[in-house]
């Protein structure tokens, strides 16, 4: 996060004009919503989230051993523990778990003014617990990645093999400090370059020298 809002936040002169300096981004440093606001959105919607749960749980009358353990029949009768489809329960256990989460962060942010690094990565938990498209999205890709091991198998090594030759080629050069410094900073670098998000950095003291 500390170098997007770097890159982000970056300043310089413009291509054309005669500014000294201007922002890249210049909207990308003004928040939106104050952390007061966010907190209030946030706290919205968990609310309707909290709602959504407790009609669930009337819907299954009350019952904690209904709501997370068995499931009711037709007519009334509760399915023996055999035949009890155990997805449903544990995304319900999860959703829970992470709603309550949240919550504790929140409270804690507030009054005690604790950091929540966690929140982003509870909140996805918890659409991808309540969102059955998502649930089907995310099998899907399971369902994918032993069918291509094999081409990440492949991706690793070359990954691996380019990076060990671009710490030896950029040894104690401009680029080999900022790109391949170690093996891990050179397979780091490549992993980057393949989404060509760092394109054309890693290549710029090169062809600037030359």
């Amino acid at each position: 996060f500390g170098e997007c809002y770097t890159l982000l936040s970056m300043r310089g002169p413009p291509a054309f004009g005669e500014e000294e300096e201007v922002d890249y981004y210049p909207s990308v440093i003004k928040p939106w919503l104050s952390v007061d606001q966010s907190l209030a959105v946030e706290w919205a919607c968990i609310s309707v989230i909290l709602l959504l749960m407790v009609a669930r749980f009337g819907v299954d009358g009350l019952s904690l051993r209904r709501h997370f353990f068995f499931r009711k029949e037709g007519r009334g009768n509760v399915a023996d523990v055999g035949n009890i489809n155990l997805g449903p329960k544990i995304l319900r256990i999860v959703r829970y778990a992470a709603v309550i989460s949240l919550v504790w962060g929140m409270i804690a942010s507030k009054m005690f003014h604790k950091s929540r690094e966690f929140g982003p990565l509870l909140r996805i938990v918890i659409v991808i617990a309540s969102s059955k498209p998502m649930q089907r999205e995310l099998a899907t890709v399971i369902r994918l990645v032993p069918e291509i091991a094999s081409i990440l198998f492949i991706l690793v090594v070359i990954i691996l093999f380019y990076g060990w030759i671009g710490c030896v080629l950029f040894y104690e050069t401009a680029e080999g400090d900022a790109s391949f410094s170690n093996l891990i900073e050179s397979m780091w670098s490549l992993w980057i370059m393949v989404t060509t998000a760092n394109y054309p950095d890693v290549m710029m003291p090169a062809y600037n020298q030359n």
